[in-house]
């Protein structure tokens, strides 16, 4: 998708009622991320706006589905195919489109229903900024919001993984897969 100057303007605008906002000092209290990861049951999982990130994150999905069996994932994505190989039964998948993006570069009304709820956990798949995924993490993301570290969404995750710069994006998925995995409590 495009960005304009418009566009930026309105994100930027968007960002900043989000950090302004009641919800927000409720959402960024201190917590323990491995009581929160206990609790989780129902999960969103942002992917990349880039196809080839995106596959490379679906690699980190399916790690993430074998260490935390219990959880309930869907997919938000703005890729109407995701790959063939993936097991249908294991997760839900929501698409968007252009469409389904309000010309001040939001996620139109019926777009938020289609994703059924808050979720327990939002992550954002994507390393550069993506608006759309931190919008949806952002607004879904009830306990946890967890992505890489950009300056833009820095205040609205409270759970950020600092990439190494010369890491590959297989390297930098799988530093994210072994975070989550540390926190998890043994024997559950």
């Amino acid at each position: 998708m495009k960005t304009s100057f418009l566009h930026k303007y309105m994100q930027a605008i968007q960002l900043f009622l989000f950090r302004s906002s009641s919800q927000y000092k409720k959402r960024n209290s201190p917590f323990d991320i491995s009581r929160r990861l206990d609790q989780v049951s129902k999960v969103i999982l942002c992917l990349p706006d880039d196809s080839y990130e995106a596959e490379r994150a679906l690699t980190a999905v399916r790690r993430i589905k074998d260490i935390f069996l219990h959880w309930d994932i869907t997919i938000f994505s703005a890729h109407n195919k995701l790959p063939s190989d993936r097991d249908n039964a294991d997760y839900a998948v929501v698409t968007y489109t252009e469409d389904d993006i309000s010309r001040l570069n939001m996620p139109k009304k019926e777009l938020l229903q289609r994703l059924n709820g808050s979720y327990d956990l939002a992550m954002d798949l994507s390393i550069p900024f993506h608006f759309i995924n931190t919008v949806i993490t952002w607004t879904q993301g009830e306990q946890l919001r967890i992505g890489f570290f950009h300056p833009r969404r820095e205040k609205l995750y409270n759970f950020m993984l600092r990439r190494n710069i010369d890491a590959t994006l297989d390297a930098s998925y799988q530093s994210l897969v072994n975070y989550l995995h540390s926190f998890k409590k043994r024997g559950a």
